[in-house]
């Protein structure tokens, strides 16, 4: 069964209606600030942008009339239009920046609201990098960025959602280090109330498996464990037919869960940020969200077939 025809087949129209209620209600009215603050910077930046273009218009005039003998020497006045060429491009970038980090700063905790309290974590702690570089889910990374990083409350446990970048620093025959990335998306963990000593790695196969002995799951996901007996409390049915259902829906194609340190811990690879926008687009607009939540809704209804509260050890 074709992964493309099961995405038509479900159009989850009953999350994005319910999710289109709740950003009327509760998101849109929180953001009309934030889009006045956008059209103002557009303003300035399309002001700036017409200043640099007759700065430009100014310097050419003056090349071509021979103006030095007018203006004095004509190295200072090319140097001086240079650098107050880049002053405001660097005014522009300091616009969009700030614009981004606002949109960041408002979007995230609003739209988060739907699933939970939560906020933006400012400070970079320097446990998290120890935590990743602890975990069988990445491979061996030198760079850490991590951006976007929030936490909160969800079904009364604690829950950290960030945006991970890890590249792995390799050296070639010329002697140059190239960049080789290692994981860039969304990272997830949550607390198991479960108790476990070993190690569960479940990842989506490159190419589904067309052997008909094994199980729609096993034909979709690889794993690899450390404790057979562990996994039968922690893989349960309900589990299994989320992460199905994950590949029929066919959104987080490369989706890895893992079970360690006493967390389930979730990597979604994407190259795009979720939550950052340009400032030339409108936040206010619930298209840009729809399927980022839909996604996210998927990855916490498989933590709640998990039934994680459930404190049950062997």
């Amino acid at each position: 069964m074709s992964i493309i025809k099961n995405k038509q087949r479900i159009p989850n129209e009953s999350f994005f209606s319910e999710f289109s209620k709740f950003y009327r209600k509760d998101v849109s009215i929180n953001l009309k600030e934030l889009e006045h603050k956008r059209k103002q910077y557009l303003i300035l930046i399309i002001l700036v942008i017409l200043f640099i273009i007759l700065f430009s218009i100014l310097s050419i005039i003056f090349w071509e009339t021979n103006f030095e003998k007018y203006l004095g020497n004509s190295s200072i006045v090319y140097f001086t239009v240079l650098i107050t060429d880049i002053l405001l491009f660097s005014l522009i970038l300091l616009l969009e920046t700030k614009y981004k980090n606002e949109v960041r700063k408002v979007i995230l905790p609003e739209l988060l609201k739907y699933f939970g309290s939560f906020e933006v974590e400012k400070k970079r702690n320097s446990s998290d990098i120890s935590y990743v570089r602890s975990l069988s889910l990445f491979d061996n990374f030198d760079r850490y960025h991590c951006d976007n990083r929030l936490s909160g409350i969800y079904n009364g446990d604690k829950l950290e959602i960030a945006e991970l970048s890890l590249e792995k620093i390799k050296k070639t025959k010329k002697s140059k280090n190239i960049r080789l990335t290692v994981f860039e998306g969304m990272f997830i963990k949550l607390p198991c109330r479960k108790k476990f000593s070993g190690t569960i790695i479940i990842k989506r196969k490159s190419i589904i498996s067309k052997d008909s002995c094994l199980s729609e799951f096993e034909r979709y996901f690889d794993i690899n464990l450390t404790d057979v007996a562990e996994s039968k409390y922690l893989i349960i049915s309900p589990f299994i037919n989320k992460m199905v259902n994950l590949v029929n829906m066919g959104i987080s194609s490369g989706i890895t869960i893992s079970f360690e340190q006493g967390n389930i811990n979730i990597s979604l690879p994407s190259d795009k940020n979720w939550f950052e926008f340009s400032i030339l687009n409108s936040a206010n607009n619930i298209k840009n969200y729809r399927y980022i939540l839909l996604e996210l809704f998927a990855i916490l209804s498989i933590i709640d077939s998990l039934n994680l509260k459930n404190n049950i050890g062997i």
